[in-house]
């Protein structure tokens, strides 16, 4: 005849499992796994922070999600939180360089750091700064956009001593003329020329090496000037700068040029060819 079976089924327990992870699918936070019943509600965004500590030391930000954080369990239910590494933006307060978390992905920003050459940031400060600037972040469904943003250009460049006569100038390219992405490190410097000095020489009866010499030299260079008179003649008298002076061996030197020169060098007329110019000796009969 016929048979009646009665039977009954209960819900299989299902797994939940919770990972948080880097970009590069590394460990930060030991996986998290429990059961729970199947046709119930979940909800694990709470796990969800903002920021964690890597077991590297490095500091770490939420990016983006795989998986559900809510909903019914029909089956096993694994959820992912992947971090992206912030390790720049605040400010350390004791080197005043931006190196700390600031709590937005470093691959949405971009350091910018500015050097000055023969010079410095204020008066006997540094030779660079650094900014990190946020240039991109993540939308809602997962795309990445760039934003608007200002950089912090400085003004407030000093030049050193013996680069001081030009106003100085920014290198190609110039900051501000191109696109910051995010990720990236950007250089600009600032740079002021070496200052150049004259001398202006003058030699009446006799020749020099001015030719080959020339007549300007950059700061703390030295110009070496050497003098001869032309036949029949000696030296008279020799200036430097509107005060008397004197030649070493027929020469003189302006050594470690920081500003601007003049030499006269006078030959008289030596007659007798004694190497002392007749104007200055008497005629005794």
């Amino acid at each position: 005849g016929d048979v009646e079976i009665t039977g009954s089924w209960s819900a299989k327990d299902q797994n939940l499992t919770i990972n948080w992870i880097d970009e590069t699918g590394a460990v930060l936070k030991s996986a998290e796994s429990k059961t729970v019943k199947y046709d119930t509600e979940y909800d694990v965004a709470d796990q969800r922070s903002a920021s964690l500590v890597g077991p590297d030391g490095k500091t770490y930000v939420y990016d983006s999600t795989e998986g559900d954080v809510t909903g019914i369990v029909k089956g096993d239910v694994e959820v992912t939180f992947t971090y992206a590494l912030d390790e720049k933006g605040g400010t350390d307060p004791e080197t005043g360089e931006p190196t700390q978390p600031d709590g937005v992905a470093d691959k949405y920003q971009a350091t910018v750091t500015y050097h000055v050459a023969n010079g410095t940031f204020g008066q006997g400060g540094t030779t660079s700064v650094a900014e990190v600037i946020t240039v991109a972040e993540k939308s809602e469904n997962g795309s990445i956009a760039p934003i608007d943003y200002a950089m912090s250009i400085p003004k407030n460049m000093v030049p050193t001593v013996g680069y001081d006569q030009q106003p100085g100038a920014w290198g190609e390219p110039m900051p501000g003329t191109e696109t910051l992405e995010g990720g990236k490190s950007y250089d600009y410097t600032f740079t002021y020329g070496i200052n150049v000095y004259s001398v202006t020489v003058s030699v009446a009866n006799g020749t020099s090496n001015v030719g080959a010499v020339g007549t300007t030299g950059t700061y703390g260079s030295d110009l070496a000037y050497t003098f001869a008179p032309v036949d029949g003649y000696a030296l008279d008298s020799v200036t430097v700068d509107g005060q008397p002076a004197v030649l070493t061996n027929g020469g003189y030197t302006f050594s470690a040029l920081s500003e601007n020169h003049s030499i006269s060098v006078v030959y008289a007329i030596d007659a007798n060819r004694d190497g002392i110019p007749d104007s200055r000796q008497a005629i005794v009969n």
